[in-house]
């Protein structure tokens, strides 16, 4: 399966839009991707994403960031 080529600021806009789907996480956002040098055994070539909280503590929605997260690396590379 071939992952969709995205730039990482749409990469961002997707993380984002998925996180605020799942709950009222409007005070969190994902700011930054970190780029790996190569591609990952099923194609991703970025291995995780800044999560920024203002007002709450980021720690409230890392479970629901780390499914976004996971699920967008089935889906996406940079």
């Amino acid at each position: 399966m071939s992952l969709e080529k995205v730039s990482e600021s749409k990469l961002l806009e997707i993380l984002n839009a998925e996180l605020h789907k799942e709950g009222d996480y409007t005070d969190c956002r994902f700011t930054s991707v970190q780029a790996l040098a190569d591609t990952d055994e099923n194609g991703c070539n970025w291995s995780s994403a800044n999560l920024r909280c203002s007002g709450v503590s980021a720690a409230a929605c890392k479970p629901v960031a780390d499914r976004v997260i996971q699920y967008a690396k089935t889906k996406y590379r940079i």
